[in-house]
C-alpha cells in the first residue's frame, strides 16, 4: 500500500488551523514573505521586512543536565517568561506565522505555557510548537497538548540507553508516556505533529538503527536530525568513525525503504556528509530570530553571546533591534565569515 508523503500530511493537518491558513494566505503577509524571500537573495542589509518564524524561549530552567548541552557555559539568569511579557513580544512581531516555544531550558516546567499557545493561535494566528526532553509528561500534560492549539510538538530520545546522552531517571516510562500521547492524537484525529530529534553525536551514532526502531514501536514516524552544535571537541561529528557511519548508513537506508520512518532524508544527508561543515547560507538573520526568556534579542539560539545580543524587547522595540547597526553588520559579515559554531549546524 501507498504511503502518504510527508509533505502532504503537513499540508493537511494545517486544514485543522483556520487561524493560522487565515493568516499566511492574508495579502500583507504574502507580501511580506516574498520580499523578504528577495531580501535575502540580494544579501540586503537594511531590511523592509519583518520576521516570518520566532523561536522564544520561555525559560532556561531544565530538569536534565544533559552531556551535549551548552547550558553549563552560559552565566544568563535563569527564570521563565510570563504570559504577559509573551504577549508584549508577539504583539511586536506581525508576520511571524511560526513560534518554537523553547531555547535552553525545559518548556513543560513554564506555569503559563499552553496559555501562551493559545494566546498565539486565538489572537494572533500563530502556531506553536516546543521541544521537550519528554520527562514531565504525565496524564494531566498529555491531556494539555492535545486540548490546546499546539501545532507541533517535538521529542528528544537520541539513543536507547537512558544514561548514555540525557540521564533519564525512569526512561520506560517516558517511552509509555509518549506512546499514550501518540495514541490518543490518533483516537481523537487532532492535527498534531508529533516528531523525534535526534542529536548526532559520536557517542550515540552506532545506536541510531536501534532508535528509529524503538520510536516506530512507540508510533512515532516523524523523525529529523542535526548534528550537535556544542564547544565539546570530545562530541564533535568530526571525530565520528567513518567505518560505523557506513554501518549505520546501510542501516538508517534499510529501515527508511521499508517504509517504517518518515522525513529521514535530513538525517541520511547529515550521516553522508559525516556532519561536517556546511557552506550553505543560513537564512536565520534575515528571516527568524532568537528571543530569551528575558527579552534579549538574538539572531539564534546557539549564538548566545554578548557579542550577537542586538538589544532587548522590552526597552527597545523589537523594529529598531532588527534594523539596528548592529544587526546590519552582522548580516553583513555573516555572508563571508559565519561564527564558527554555524559552520557545523544541520539545520
Amino acid at each position: 500500500m501507498r504511503r502518504i508523503p510527508l509533505y502532504f500530511m503537513i499540508f493537511r493537518s494545517f486544514l485543522g488551523y483556520p487561524r493560522f491558513l487565515a493568516k499566511i494566505l492574508n495579502p500583507k503577509f504574502i507580501l511580506n514573505e516574498r520580499l523578504n524571500n528577495r531580501e535575502f537573495r540580494l544579501r540586503k542589509l537594511y531590511l523592509r521586512t519583518l520576521p516570518i518564524h520566532a523561536q522564544i524561549e520561555t525559560t532556561n530552567e531544565c530538569n536534565l543536565n544533559c552531556k551535549m548541552c551548552p547550558r553549563h557555559l552560559q552565566k544568563r539568569k535563569k527564570g521563565q517568561m510570563t504570559l504577559e511579557k509573551f504577549q508584549k513580544i508577539v504583539d511586536q512581531l506581525p508576520f511571524v506565522a511560526t513560534v518554537d516555544l523553547h531555547g535552553w531550558g525545559e518548556p513543560l516546567l513554564v506555569k503559563d505555557l499552553f496559555k501562551m499557545v493559545d494566546y498565539a493561535y486565538k489572537y494572533k494566528g500563530i502556531l506553536c510548537s516546543f521541544a521537550t526532553n519528554g520527562t514531565l509528561l504525565n496524564n494531566e500534560t498529555i491531556f494539555k497538548i492535545i486540548n490546546s492549539h499546539l501545532y507541533r510538538v517535538l521529542f528528544s530520545i537520541d539513543t536507547t540507553d537512558p544514561e548514555k546522552v540525557r540521564d533519564y531517571q525512569d526512561f520506560q516510562m517516558l517511552i509509555k508516556n509518549i506512546k499514550k500521547l501518540v495514541n490518543l492524537q490518533r483516537n481523537t484525529r487532532r492535527s498534531l505533529r508529533i516528531q523525534n530529534g535526534i542529536t548526532l553525536m559520536k557517542g550515540n551514532l552506532d545506536d541510531i538503527p536501534n532508535v528509529i526502531k524503538l520510536l516506530n514501536q512507540v508510533g512515532v514516524e516523524d523523525i529529523t536530525a542535526w548534528a550537535v552544535t556544542t564547544h565539546d571537541q570530545k562530541l564533535l561529528g568530526s571525530q565520528f568513525d567513518l567505518q560505523i557511519t557506513e554501518d549505520v548508513m546501510k542501516k538508517v537506508k534499510a529501515l527508511s525503504f521499508s517504509g517504517k520512518v518518515r522525513f529521514l532524508g535530513k538525517l541520511k544527508r547529515l550521516l553522508e556528509n559525516n556532519a561536517e561543515e556546511t557552506n550553505k547560507i543560513c537564512r536565520a538573520p534575515w528571516r527568524s530570530c532568537f528571543i530569551t526568556w528575558d527579552g534579549f534579542v538574538y539572531p539564534c539560539c546557539h549564538l548566545i553571546n554578548e557579542r550577537y545580543c542586538f538589544g532587548n524587547v522590552f526597552e527597545t522595540s523589537f523594529q529598531e533591534i532588527w534594523n539596528s547597526p548592529e544587526y546590519r553588520q552582522f548580516r553583513a559579515a555573516f555572508v563571508n565569515n559565519p561564527p564558527e559554531i554555524c559552520k557545523r549546524c544541520g539545520w
